[in-house]
């Protein structure tokens, strides 16, 4: 549904709702203690369920203003956020029960706002110094704002049959999930000693991706000038920053509780939510997604642009 409001601004309200069947599902099957080899089984086994509600404001450049503001509240659900996985380790694909995988999608955000706004102040009508020094600003701004998504928790098991696997934990009945931690983002710590190992070759109850990460909330802002040379020739000057505001954003803890040798630091925060986003590692930036500089959720930067139009 769709309501104009004036000439210049609309106001829209949408439904979308869908159901996927058939999705690709990548489980591992293992027949040997020393985990070797391994058979990687991609079937049509995976459904999923998405429903929200989109709520969206334009508003059409007129008189220098151009406004876009849209706020969704959704509910993703799925046995499997993407294609390759390796979701679940056995020695025989009928031991796998899909329908445990049934929860929250790894992408789910049930709130997301997001806005958008320029203006381009009008230039004064008198000639002379005021209008050389008033006309051809701009100003710019980007507000988002997205509740939690949610994170697995997972746990190493060793089987006799097939070796070593991936798994979700057991819950440990009367213990809580969250110790207090005032040096931790929010105050508090995953607890280790709320999960244990399920036995060989079983998945645990914990539900998947049952725990939520940090909200995300950033607002950009950027101011332009563009300054007449000639007739032909003009220079434009852009001055940008981002996270105006420096709001701190953290990435989801690490989460594999019963913790080797090379993993350590369970429900302990260590990263920023631009350097998780960006595939960095230890530190180091892979090269395979946006730069962490460019990401959503960094520490606050600016940056200059200089160009030369003719």
């Amino acid at each position: 549904m769709e309501r104009a409001l004036g000439s210049d601004q609309s106001l829209s309200v949408t439904y979308v709702g869908s159901h996927g069947v058939n999705l690709l599902r990548e489980d591992t099957i293992q027949n040997n203690p020393n985990t070797s080899p391994s058979i990687y089984s991609t079937r049509n086994a995976d459904w999923s369920n998405y429903n929200a509600l989109q709520l969206q404001f334009l508003r059409h450049m007129s008189r220098g203003l151009q406004a876009l503001a849209s706020y969704t509240f959704a509910k993703s659900l799925d046995t499997n956020s993407i294609d390759v996985c390796g979701c679940t380790t056995s020695n025989s694909l009928a031991n796998i029960d899909i329908a445990r995988d049934y929860a929250a999608s790894s992408f789910d955000v049930r709130h997301s706002f997001a806005a958008a706004i320029s203006y381009e102040f009008p230039s004064p009508e008198s000639q002379g110094i005021s209008q050389a020094l008033a006309r051809g600003w701009a100003l710019y701004g980007v507000v988002h704002v997205n509740s939690a998504p949610p994170f697995n928790v997972i746990t190493f098991g060793e089987s006799p049959l097939f070796g070593a696997y991936i798994t979700r934990p057991d819950i440990v009945p009367g213990i809580p999930f969250y110790l207090p931690d005032p040096t931790n983002p929010g105050d508090r710590r995953l607890n280790a000693a709320a999960f244990t190992t399920p036995p060989p070759g079983e998945q645990g109850n914990l539900p998947r991706n049952y725990f939520r990460g940090f909200s995300v909330a950033q607002a950009d802002i950027a101011v332009s000038r563009r300054f007449r040379l000639s007739e032909r020739l003009s220079l434009y000057s852009r001055v940008e920053y981002f996270n105006v505001f420096n709001h701190p954003m953290f990435a989801p803890p690490p989460a594999n509780f019963n913790k080797r040798p090379y993993l350590s630091g369970f429900g302990k925060i260590t990263d920023t939510l631009n350097d998780y986003l960006s595939g960095v590692t230890f530190g180091f930036y892979d090269g395979g997604a946006l730069s962490p500089v460019y990401q959503l959720g960094g520490p606050r930067s600016g940056q200059l642009t200089l160009r030369l139009e003719f």
